[in-house]
């Protein structure tokens, strides 16, 4: 994964842009997110709230211990790692 500098002259700020350059890991992680549908949840904003409005999308959170303990979740080895 290479980080990749997003050019802003005229403030500072936080965002962080990075790209993967391993398409059969990107492939894998898309075939993980939709082969498990019963992980993803509707995108929730600070304190757990759901509003489509500032957020549409649909998520799955990976807890650390799963990648390390559950083979299911071997393939986030390669990108954590």
């Amino acid at each position: 994964m290479k980080r990749l500098k997003i050019e802003n002259t005229i403030n500072n700020h936080f965002i962080g842009c990075w790209n993967i350059d391993h398409d059969l890991l990107v492939d894998n992680i898309v075939e993980f997110f939709d082969s498990h549908p019963q992980l993803q949840t509707s995108g929730k904003l600070s304190g757990g709230r759901i509003d489509r409005n500032m957020k549409d999308s649909i998520d799955i959170s990976i807890e650390p211990k799963l990648i390390l303990e559950n083979n299911d979740f071997k393939i986030f080895n390669d990108y954590f790692f």
